[in-house]
């Protein structure tokens, strides 16, 4: 069952783990890139944090990124953490679309980052993860979309 939630395979997950060490240090930075990217893209979700100490809100972002991707190793830990992080972004009524916009953040982070370390298998890898994490996220496990 957990593998049909997370269908990372042990490459895919060992890719994501190493890069995210790589990140660990300049957390502050990744998370203020993070957003400022997401706004670029979409203006429009600035507004969802409005009411939110931002600085906060960036602490709480890395946080839920280490949390997913440390936790990619021990999916039955990780499941209760994420369903209750999806919890939270149904109060803000977080839809589809702006999931994908996440990602397509999340990756261009990633990417600005590691620099020429970011190859396509590890831009495919942090795809599955996210992917999969979506798909405990929302519920739906059928979820798929093509990469950003």
């Amino acid at each position: 069952m957990l593998e049909q939630i997370l269908p990372l395979t042990r490459r895919q997950k060992q890719l994501v783990i190493l890069s995210f060490a790589r990140i660990l240090p300049v957390s502050s930075c990744f998370s203020q890139r993070f957003y400022e990217h997401l706004w670029e893209i979409a203006p429009e979700t600035k507004e969802l944090f409005s009411n939110t100490n931002i600085e906060q809100q960036r602490e709480n972002l890395f946080k839920a990124i280490s949390t997913a991707i440390t936790g990619l190793d021990n999916t039955e830990n990780l499941i209760p953490g994420i369903r209750r992080l999806s919890e939270g972004h149904r109060v803000y009524a977080v839809s589809r679309e702006y999931y994908q916009l996440l990602a397509q953040s999340l990756l261009w982070t990633v990417r600005e980052e590691l620099g020429q370390e970011f190859t396509p298998d590890l831009e495919e890898s942090w795809f599955s993860a996210y992917q999969a994490l979506l798909n405990i996220v929302t519920g739906l496990s059928d979820y798929a979309s093509e990469p950003c």
